[in-house]
């Protein structure tokens, strides 16, 4: 069974599901190549997206994440907890 077969019909994120993944560090940075934002959940593999504005792109990567914890969990797979990342200049 496929992702498309196993979300059809299911519901747009409650406000829940999209609290729980905000929890988790974002990583964005702007690719001049795509001339968009590219974010990031370094914590969940796979979780990146993008977004014309760092807050698009922010906000994106919620419902990326909340995707991703969506399908773990119906997949029975562990969902890491969040912890905050450091930034290194």
């Amino acid at each position: 069974m496929y992702m498309d077969e196993e979300l059809a019909g299911t519901e747009p994120f409650s406000e829940e599901e999209l609290s729980e993944a905000r929890r988790y560090s974002l990583v964005i940075q702007w690719s001049p190549e795509d001339a968009v934002y590219i974010a990031e959940v370094p914590q969940l593999p796979g979780a990146k997206t993008h977004g014309a504005t760092p807050a698009e792109a922010a906000e994106m990567a919620a419902e990326v994440a909340a995707l991703w914890i969506r399908m773990a969990k119906l997949w029975h797979e562990a969902v890491p907890e969040p912890h905050v990342l450091r930034a290194i200049a």
